[in-house]
C-alpha cells in the first residue's frame, strides 16, 4: 500500500445551488406556460447553445472545497421539458471540473397565463461527478431541482439545486448488538430444548 496514490471516494450528503436567467419559447404572445404543451427553455443570447450560471453559495458536504460561491458555470437548453430522452449528458458543469449529466426530468409545477406572473418548478435526477483530480470524488447518482419564475413572461430568473442524500448506512456498532441478539436467543432456545 505503499504506491502513495489516492482513491476517489463517492461523494457524501451534499449539494450546491446555482442561479440565472432564461428565455421561454415559444414567445410570450403565442403561449401560455399554464398549458400542458412543450416548451424549450434556452439563454438569452444566440445561438442559443445554452446559458451561464453562477454558483449561489458554498457547496456543501464532500462539496465543500469542490464548489465555491460564484463559480461559473454552463446550463445546457432544455429542448423539450415533457421528454428529455435518454437523458442529457453534460447538463450543468462548473468551471472548477463538477459536472452533472440530467438522466430524467419531471414537470412538478407549470403555472401561467398570457399576462404573468408565469413560474416553473421541474425535479430530475442524474449522475454527478468531479473531473478534477484534486478533488477525488467518485460519480454519484443526484438530484436536480429547477424553479424558474417571471413577472412579464419573458425574462425569467431560476435557481437550481444538485443535492446528494445517501440513504443511511446502519452502524457498525449496531449490527454487533443486533447479531449478539440473535446468538443470545438461538443460545436461549437450544437450552430450552435441553431442559
Amino acid at each position: 500500500m505503499g504506491s502513495g496514490v489516492a482513491v476517489a471516494g463517492p461523494i457524501t450528503k451534499a449539494s450546491f445551488g446555482v442561479t440565472g436567467t432564461f428565455s421561454i419559447e415559444p414567445p410570450k404572445n403565442t403561449f401560455n406556460l399554464g398549458n400542458n404543451k412543450s416548451v424549450f427553455i434556452n439563454g438569452l443570447l444566440p445561438p442559443h447553445l445554452g446559458f451561464s450560471t453562477l454558483v449561489n453559495g458554498p457547496g456543501t458536504g464532500s462539496l465543500a472545497g469542490a464548489v465555491n460561491f460564484l463559480d461559473v458555470g454552463h446550463l445546457k437548453n432544455l429542448p423539450n421539458i415533457n421528454n428529455i430522452g435518454g437523458g442529457i449528458t453534460s447538463f450543468l458543469t462548473l468551471a472548477d471540473g463538477i459536472n452533472f449529466d440530467l438522466s430524467s426530468l419531471t414537470v412538478q409545477s407549470r403555472i401561467g397565463n398570457f399576462k404573468g406572473p408565469e413560474s416553473l418548478v421541474l425535479f430530475g435526477t442524474g449522475l454527478l461527478s468531479d473531473t478534477n483530480i484534486g478533488h477525488l470524488l467518485s460519480p454519484t447518482i443526484a438530484d436536480f431541482s429547477f424553479v424558474g419564475t417571471s413577472t412579464n413572461n419573458e425574462l425569467f430568473t431560476y435557481t437550481a439545486t444538485v443535492n446528494i442524500d445517501p440513504p443511511a448506512v446502519p452502524e457498525p456498532a449496531a449490527l454487533v448488538l443486533f447479531g449478539g441478539g440473535l446468538l443470545g436467543l438461538g443460545v436461549l432456545r437450544r437450552r430450552m430444548k435441553a431442559a
